[in-house]
């Protein structure tokens, strides 16, 4: 039973059997992504598919604002009412969620579509650009359920739901792809922005229904369920806000160099993030699994447990996130020349990326940790001024060394927050998240028990 309280050695094993799962899915993902991404870059060209990645880029925070904080909450709240058995709440958070993601993704939408239709009448936005951003404000919706749903399956348990439906997205986006490029059809940037939608429109019913079907056997429907709008959106919305600052922290990057350097650059530089997302298989894998165990051990007081999970998770993944930062420094251009010519140019962006990877693993799940154990407010500070730091950084670096000094602020920025959230566990917590604790903060670790 996904709620049902395990021994170290029984946790252990679930979190082990998910990781290898997840890490074979999101690998399989991946590739295909990455075989997508390769394929988009030689059909569109540089130019063109610098518009799309900007988009794409810009979509994610229109993502992240009409989900409203819910997909985060539901890791926080849903593990800790199935452990408690508290039905009538557990199906009122999911009820409460949907709708109210719903509402915010539509409106979103709209939004979005008459903000662009102005600037298109006004001249001030070419046809291209926003027929690709339309398209991008109404995959909205798709995007949000979907990203519902897989945080719903995976506090239920449902790790294979969670991930292995999505994984048919990219498959559907690159069989589409590999169509249109057959039949000669162009591919532009309103066009590359939509297939990612067919994929959704194909696995969201099938990931419902599955997901529906689990809870009917795991989390009984009361007679009546309980709903807390405000105590839930107490949490929600300042778990937003992190996600904006992690917006802030991870896409500035891309979208400054886009808006400063043009389209070229911004291809240039989100090859070089596609081919830095393989370092973090390893610890998003284990982290999907290790999440949801989080607020039950930290409800049953069980700082011990907390400790052992963060840092067995983080030392099954830092080791390989260590060999990978290796292997992609020396294959740098090698890989990026896989997207076209002159993608090789972006090696140096690469090599800053990879060593900020590698940070944020050694660290341990930090953020996770205090999200999910009631100091999401602590969290939140740190990001705030780590995404005020970052902004202040690509200010100072990108005009003096380009691109790579954009990279350079991201690594800096990244490096900042992963270092005092992680004093903050120690204190706040009590736990050592991860197995360099004692050399990252030797004195607060030593006096740190579990």
């Amino acid at each position: 039973m996904p709620f049902s309280p395990a021994t170290p050695g029984g946790l252990r094993r679930r979190v082990l059997r998910g990781a290898v799962l997840s890490l074979a899915v999101q690998l399989a993902a991946a590739l295909v992504n990455y075989a997508l991404t390769i394929t988009l870059a030689r059909a569109m060209g540089a130019g063109s598919f610098g518009v799309y990645s900007l988009v794409s880029a810009w979509s994610a925070p229109l993502v992240l604002v009409a989900a409203l904080g819910m997909p985060a909450a539901v890791i926080r709240f849903l593990p800790e009412y199935g452990a408690a058995g508290d039905w009538a709440r557990f199906h009122g958070f999911i009820r409460l969620a949907s709708r109210v993601t719903l509402a915010a993704s539509l409106a979103a939408a709209l939004a979005v579509t008459g903000a662009i239709a102005l600037g298109w009448q006004a001249g001030v936005v070419g046809t291209p650009v926003a027929s690709a951003v339309c398209v991008a404000a109404w995959g909205v919706p798709l995007l949000v359920r979907q990203r519902l749903l897989a945080e719903m399956s995976r506090a239920a348990g449902q790790t294979g739901n969670a991930l292995v439906i999505p994984l048919l997205q990219p498959l559907i986006l690159l069989g589409a792809a590999l169509v249109l490029l057959w039949h000669g059809t162009q591919v532009t940037s309103a066009v590359a922005v939509a297939l990612p939608l067919l994929g959704v429109v194909v696995a969201l019913p099938l990931q419902r229904r599955r997901l529906r079907r689990g809870l009917e056997a795991i989390a009984p429907m009361p007679a009546r369920i309980s709903t807390e709008p405000r105590g839930w959106l107490a949490v929600s919305l300042p778990l937003l806000a992190i996600d904006g600052c992690l917006i802030v922290l991870n896409q500035l990057d891309l979208l400054t160099i886009g808006l400063a350097l043009g389209p070229r650059e911004a291809a240039l530089y989100s090859a070089a993030a596609a081919t830095g997302m393989f370092l973090l298989f390893a610890w998003i894998a284990v982290n999907t699994v290790a999440q949801p165990a989080y607020p039950r051990l930290h409800a049953d007081r069980d700082l011990a447990a907390i400790g052992r999970l963060s840092r067995l998770t983080t030392r099954w993944a830092l080791f390989p996130t260590a060999a990978g930062a290796g292997l992609v420094c020396v294959l740098a251009r090698p890989l990026l020349g896989l997207f076209g010519a002159g993608f090789e140019d972006a090696a140096p962006i690469l090599m800053i990326l990879a060593l900020g990877h590698l940070v944020n693993v050694s660290t341990g799940p930090v953020a996770n940790l205090l999200n999910l154990c009631g100091h999401h407010g602590a969290s939140l500070r740190v990001f705030g001024v780590c995404a005020v730091l970052n902004i202040a950084l690509v200010a100072l670096l990108l005009p003096a060394l380009g691109a790579p000094g954009a990279a350079l602020a991201t690594v800096l920025s990244m490096a900042a927050w992963n270092l005092v959230l992680h004093r903050i566990v120690l204190r706040r917590i009590g736990v050592r998240p991860s197995p360099l604790s004692r050399l990252l903060a030797p004195r607060l670790a030593e006096r740190t028990a579990s």
